[in-house]
């Protein structure tokens, strides 16, 4: 396992982030939420004041030059997912010990009701991706770029601005209702084209999303970099966890489900910098005692499911419905489904 000092990682964060601080984020903390958030690019513009050492080994390595901000969609330049996996952290704990060198999850006292009840939409896509680009995955969860392109448009014409699930975690802590026509955008499983394909489209009409990385699979061809991912938190997008190997916490060992939720957490830390916040359970399992794995991983504050609906809640925190977007999923239709959400069926 690489370990590099927090001194190393901050000479990093202020070459690669001078420019990168230079484009217009969608964080949280807008008009309208109540409230500043302290957001994954907040933290690293903070941290880059700091004093540098030397260089973070190839494996952790920043991209020389993120992606411009630009009104025409083009792919974005930081190199591809590689054949070299990166090192997992296997462990039981998700303590930030884990991993020194990466931000924790700072503690807050929640100032929430218990009625305190929100509805904000919260989309789940998988892949955006062409027919050529998505051969062999499940047809109904590959939106292409073109429709994805013409979805966020009309969300934005229609005066829908979106924030991280992090940053929805935070609201209900303190008991701020989001401002009208907000909503979240999920990826799950952590697909490359998350970021060659959906990402610019996200920029271009200033939505930042989350990201829910299968962490065993960080680095692999077809998978999202370590560049990408850091790429991803630097214009305000979160990563989130979705467990190590993609497997079931709905059963198992208490011991199982730690494994797979609190190493993708660590790996995760490694691979960005920061803990992760948010989780998405693996084909939507959810269990009593999967919800107490996850609740017990320092810092988790909010579990999505595929549960149909937009209902949150901060007792239900660890069971948040979402609303699948498939690949037949028309732009009309998305737009209904943000001004009305559906409460079951697809």
């Amino acid at each position: 396992m690489v370990h590099v000092t927090r001194g190393q990682r901050l000479r990093q964060f202020r070459m690669y982030l001078a420019p990168v601080l230079a484009i217009p984020l969608v964080a949280a903390g807008v008009a309208g939420s109540g409230t500043a958030h302290t957001t994954p690019a907040g933290m690293l513009s903070a941290a880059v004041s700091q004093s540098p050492d030397a260089a973070v080994p190839s494996a952790l390595r920043l991209p020389t030059a993120p992606p411009a901000p630009t009104t025409v969609i083009t792919a974005s330049p930081t190199p591809a997912s590689t054949s070299t996996p990166f090192e997992v952290i296997r462990t039981r704990s998700c303590a930030p010990g884990q991993v020194p060198d990466a931000v924790p999850v700072p503690n807050r006292t929640p100032k929430v009701s218990s009625r305190y009840k929100i509805h904000v939409p919260i989309l789940a896509y998988h892949r955006i991706a062409t027919a050529s680009e998505s051969r062999g995955s499940i047809g109904t969860l590959v939106v292409s770029p073109a429709t994805f392109a013409a979805q966020m448009a009309q969300a934005k014409s229609a005066g829908w601005r979106s924030i991280t699930l992090a940053t929805l975690a935070e609201d209900m802590e303190a008991g701020i209702k989001p401002a009208p026509k907000t909503f979240v955008i999920t990826f799950d499983d952590g697909w490359a084209d998350g970021y060659t394909n959906a990402y610019p489209i996200l920029r271009n009409d200033g939505f930042v999303a989350t990201y829910f990385v299968i962490a065993g699979r960080i680095n692999h061809p077809q998978f999202l970099s370590v560049d990408q991912l850091r790429a991803l938190v630097a214009a305000g997008n979160e990563i989130g966890d979705h467990t190590l190997d993609h497997s079931r916490v709905a059963g198992g060992t208490s011991g199982q489900r730690a494994l797979e939720i609190d190493s993708a957490a660590a790996t995760i830390a490694a691979a960005t910098g920061f803990w992760p916040e948010t989780l998405a359970y693996p084909t939507g399992g959810v269990s009593l005692k999967g919800e107490a794995s996850v609740k017990a991983c320092t810092g988790m504050k909010l579990a999505v499911t595929e549960n149909v609906g937009a209902r949150e809640t901060w007792s239900t925190r660890f069971e948040i419905p979402r609303l699948a977007v498939h690949s037949r999923t028309s732009p009309e239709t998305l737009l209904r489904w943000l001004a009305n959400p559906p409460s079951g069926g697809r």
